[in-house]
């Protein structure tokens, strides 16, 4: 084995025996909140703010014809 193989086992140095098992439990609430995890807040709902039903004045004065402008004259 490698210089850093410091027993006499062959299969030491083999990584299936020290990698982590997938296989591995979920902690449940209580052990999370043990080890410092915090549980989320609720979630609120945003509310959007909402615009009052107004009525947009139009932005272009109406159009005259010629004969409502001699009209006016």
């Amino acid at each position: 084995m490698g210089d850093d193989d410091d027993d006499d086992d062959d299969e030491s140095q083999n990584t299936d025996d020290y990698l982590m098992d997938a296989s591995h439990m979920p902690l449940d609430e209580d052990d999370l909140l043990r080890q410092g995890f915090q549980k989320p807040p609720d979630s609120v709902p945003i509310k959007l703010p909402s615009m009052p039903d107004i009525v947009m004045t139009p932005v272009d004065p109406p159009l005259r014809t010629n004969q409502q402008r001699q009209n006016l004259m």
